[in-house]
């Protein structure tokens, strides 16, 4: 059995461009809280959250506490 990446690559570059999108800066990314969180955290604050001010606290507070 392949892995997941290898299974559906088109959703997870799907994911990466939603990603680039959903935390734009000029800085590097390792100054936002999303950069101490795992890829599933990520991807489930891209569906989950469409208004950027909610999502950029959930990833906040997840990173903040665990």
């Amino acid at each position: 059995m392949l892995p997941a990446d290898e299974r559906e690559p088109g959703r997870n570059l799907g994911y990466m461009r939603s990603f680039a999108s959903a935390w734009p800066g000029e800085g590097p990314i390792a100054q936002q809280p999303v950069a101490r969180l795992g890829w599933g955290h990520i991807t489930v604050l891209i569906d989950k959250f469409r208004d950027s001010e909610l999502r950029y606290w959930y990833a906040a507070k997840a990173a903040e506490n665990g």
